[in-house]
């Protein structure tokens, strides 16, 4: 896949939750270092939200708030990679600066003063490495496979400034294959970026049905945790959607009973 860039990525809800560009600034000055490439573009055009439903970048307030209370003093004390092999020390991550993460742990930093080099702390290795120039080399890292995520079919980016509709219920793979059926169904000209149904991934079964429709507008996760089926629906708030509407009624004729979740705070709505 080629590079990420801001014009490949997909954003269907338009509630965004945006920095201004002064508020680069004032984490720059802090900090005394410019930021990578990239940062500023993404931060004040995409803002807080999930990138492929796996990448969280960091907004300028966050970093401020959070690099010397929770990153900088926990890599100190839970220093886990390689010393010998690693691209970063434990010393120099007294002077890194995070600027996005996994949905599994995995922290993008770069050091202050070295912008054009960012490297990653991966949860599951002991071997810190480089993986980019800029930001938007480094997010194609990981959306194109790298070596800790799987490639990604379709880039797109779902903003925290929403609420979803949470529900599940039992019955395994049959409710499963029901609810992404009726999904499938419901959604015109969905956007699909994962739809494994029983396929065989790193040698274990999966299923899950990952889209994006613009009737909705948002994105729908469908998915199998052991016998439980989970379903959640993102969307802005104050929008009107028949399809969503459809949707939801069609699930809840299988049993489904969903509760309304504001993303940006977890708590219900």
């Amino acid at each position: 896949m080629p590079n990420l860039t801001l014009a490949t990525i997909k954003v269907f809800c338009t509630n965004l939750d945006l920095s201004p560009s002064e508020a680069v600034d004032d984490c720059e000055a802090r900090f005394e270092t410019r930021f990578p490439l990239g940062y500023r573009e993404y931060v004040t055009a995409l803002g807080a939200g999930i990138l492929n439903s796996y990448l969280r970048v960091f907004s300028p307030e966050k970093i401020a708030k959070e690099l010397e209370t929770d990153f900088r003093p926990r890599w100190r004390e839970h220093f886990r990679w390689s010393p010998t092999t690693s691209s970063l020390s434990k010393g120099e991550l007294s002077d890194a600066v995070v600027i996005a993460d996994s949905m599994r742990g995995d922290e993008l930093v770069f050091l202050a003063g070295k912008p054009d080099r960012i490297h990653i702390l991966p949860r599951d290795s002991n071997l810190i490495e480089p993986i980019g120039g800029d930001l938007w080399e480094s997010l194609s890292w990981f959306s194109g496979g790298g070596r800790l995520q799987l490639p990604t079919k379709v880039n797109c980016f779902q903003p925290f400034a929403t609420h979803s509709l949470l529900g599940s219920l039992g019955g395994g793979e049959k409710t499963f294959r029901r609810a992404r059926d009726f999904a499938l169904r419901a959604i015109p000209n969905p956007v699909l970026e994962d739809d494994y149904c029983g396929s065989l991934r790193e040698g274990v079964a999966d299923y899950w049905l990952h889209l994006y429709s613009e009737s909705l507008p948002g994105q729908l996760m469908i998915w199998l945790d052991s016998s439980e089926v989970g379903v959640r629906l993102f969307y802005s708030p104050g929008t009107a959607s028949p399809q969503r509407g459809a949707l939801v009624l069609a699930l809840e004729t299988l049993g489904f009973s969903f509760r309304t979740i504001n993303d940006r705070t977890g708590e219900p709505v």
